[in-house]
This record gives structure tokens, sequence and C-alpha cells, in this order.
């Protein structure tokens, strides 16, 4: 490699890894959080708490399926739970969607 650079594989495997459990654990958040705060119109508060079995029985549930095999699960799954420790007042910022993005979600369906 040029400038006397040196990559090891398993550097790049692992941040391979890491991506697709950041991918799948926001996946997650965004199906639990919805879950928890419209089908089931409860308080995000509720999920505080550093040991909070709700938030990590949300986290086990709303893991996409599929993701055994590759040993990703846990990851993802611990990624989730953590994303939806802290309670806020409104919807999480990332998680919000415009009108736009509602009306053609709904249209999907």
């Amino acid at each position: 490699m040029s400038a006397d650079w040196m990559v090891a594989p398993r550097t790049v495997q692992q941040e391979v890894a890491d991506a697709k459990v950041a991918a799948l654990a926001e996946i997650c958040e965004r199906r639990a959080y919805h879950h928890w705060t419209v089908d089931e119109d409860r308080p995000v508060a509720k999920l505080d708490g550093w040991d909070n079995e709700r938030r990590g029985d949300l986290a086990q549930q709303f893991v996409p399926a599929g993701i055994e095999q590759d040993g990703l699960r846990q990851p993802v799954q611990q990624a989730c739970d953590k994303a939806l420790r802290p309670a806020r007042a409104g919807p999480l910022p990332h998680l919000a969607m415009d009108s736009r993005e509602r009306q053609t979600g709904a249209e999907r369906c």
C-alpha cells in the first residue's frame, strides 16, 4: 500500500462487523421505539434506567431476524438496549420522520 500503511485483515473484518451491528441495532431501536411509544402508547421515560427489564425485552423482541448465523444477535441486542436507554420527553431526533416520509410509509402498507 502507498505511504507505508499496513492494513490488517482482522481490522477490516471488525470494522465491517461493527458497521453491521450499528445498522441492525438502529433498525431494532426504531421498531422498538415505535412499538413502545405508538403501538403501546407508553412514555419513553419508562425505558430509562441501567437495569430495565422491559427495555431489554423490547431489544430482544425487535432484533432483526436471520442474524443468528453471523453471531450478531447478542451484540445487536446489546446495542439496541443501550440506544433505548436514555429517557427523552419527545421522539428520538434520528427517529423523527417528516410528514412526507410518514405519508410514503403509510402508502406502502
